[in-house]
């Protein structure tokens, strides 16, 4: 998260992975994010509104996938 819009959130956010694909006008993006303690769905999805409008401002159409995990980073996967 910018640090201008660090003081917004109640959750530490990381990116945990991120991918963007350019499909002729779009640009495709795929973020995976990590967060630490709760996070309600309607937190969730106001991030992700925000993400994607000031992603659309700097690089205008895209379409965004934003994928949250309360995982760390490192998280050894469990079957």
């Amino acid at each position: 998260v910018a640090a201008e819009h660090g003081d917004e959130l109640a959750h530490d956010l990381t990116l945990v992975d991120a991918c963007a694909i350019s499909r002729g006008k779009a640009t495709e993006i795929d973020l995976r994010v990590s967060y630490t303690g709760a996070m309600t769905v309607a937190e969730q999805d106001a991030v992700r509104a925000r993400t994607y409008a000031e992603l659309r401002e700097r690089i205008g159409p895209l379409r965004l996938t934003l994928v949250f995990s309360d995982h760390p980073i490192h998280a050894v996967p469990t079957v």
